[in-house]
């Protein structure tokens, strides 16, 4: 069990050592000092919040969506993000082949 736990460390250093999830941190980190960026990603959480309550209308959260995607760094960050997920989600599939192998 050490062993694969060692392992499993080595493969999440892995992904976090990647040049896309270190520009994902950047990104983030460069966002969160943006006051017009942290208005309209706030704004796009409160109008997703009302729209699963049913208290709103997609029409404000598409409005706020495409304004915040049209900011570089926002693009530049979902682009990194999408690839540090596509890691991830590959790194889960083949644990869980490996084990349905396994069990089989």
């Amino acid at each position: 069990m050490e062993e694969f736990d060692k392992s499993l460390e080595e493969l999440i250093q892995v992904v976090k050592d990647s040049k896309e999830y270190q520009k994902c941190l950047s990104c983030r980190e460069q966002m969160r000092k943006n006051p017009e960026i942290m208005e309209l990603i706030e704004k796009v959480k409160e109008c997703q919040k009302k729209i699963i309550r049913g208290n709103a209308n997609e029409e404000g959260y598409r409005t706020y969506q495409d304004e915040l995607n049209s900011i570089p760094l926002y693009q530049v960050y979902l682009q990194n993000l999408e690839v540090v997920n596509q890691k991830i989600e590959f790194i889960k599939d083949e644990f869980n082949q490996y084990f349905t192998d396994l069990l089989n």
